[in-house]
């Protein structure tokens, strides 16, 4: 399940995420007679109301009125250089693209809204950084049972110690790495964290586990009887 879980995150909704945070980027401003196709619509809007929901944690959602008399309410998602200096009654300029407002700009700050392309990567890939360090334990504990089971020896209970060091040690960079392409801002620093946070755990656990699944080898080995 791990494997097919990082299959379908990185070879279909990845793609997906990318491919519309690419025609996002590409697409041209829109003229100033309103939107025509696939264009970033700028104007401007007024902060109309502000409504803080508990969640988690508060989360902040503004109400933004356009001069057409069109209404749409955002939450800001981005470093918020533009949320810290809203206020209800400020103007603002708003971009929309495809029916939905992606970004706010304030005078030279601008931020991302929830709708944003830009993070739509992060979920597919997050995921993926979380299963995959589990599927290669996986993969690599079916491949040392297989070699048992072909040379007919059974496998004992103190025998499994390896399996449960490695899928422990999974959880390092498994949750971390997800975990940073969660909340890191950008793609780069999370891979650089997640691939740190790999090699400490494979310099760490390796070695060890090495040595587990020998000494759990080579004791069952003696406890066979001789032909």
């Amino acid at each position: 399940m791990c494997g097919l879980a990082v299959l379908l995150c990185l070879a279909v909704w990845t793609p997906v995420a990318v491919g519309r945070e690419r025609a996002y980027r590409a697409a041209p401003p829109c003229p100033a007679n309103g939107p025509a196709g696939e264009c970033r619509w700028e104007r401007e809007a007024t902060v109309a109301g502000k409504e803080t929901v508990a969640k988690k944690t508060y989360v902040d959602y503004y109400d933004l009125a356009h001069a057409d008399g069109s209404e749409h309410r955002v939450r800001l998602a981005g470093d918020g250089s533009v949320r810290n200096r809203l206020r209800v009654g400020v103007t603002v300029t708003t971009i929309t693209w495809r029916g939905e407002v992606r970004e706010v700009a304030l005078g030279p700050y601008r931020e991302g809204t929830e709708a944003m392309p830009e993070s739509e990567h992060k979920a597919p890939v997050g995921i993926a950084a979380l299963a995959l360090p589990f599927a290669v334990v996986f993969f690599w504990s079916a491949h040392w049972l297989s070699r048992r089971n072909r040379r007919g020896r059974p496998v004992a209970t103190q025998q499994f110690g390896p399996f449960v060091v490695a899928y422990l040690a999974a959880m390092v960079p498994g949750i971390g790495g997800a975990a940073a392409f969660f909340l890191r801002p950008g793609f780069q620093d999370a891979l650089v964290l997640t691939a740190w946070l790999t090699a400490g755990t494979l310099v760490v656990v390796v070695p060890w586990t090495a040595w587990l699944a020998h000494r759990s080898f080579h004791r069952g080995s003696e406890a066979e009887p001789a032909a």
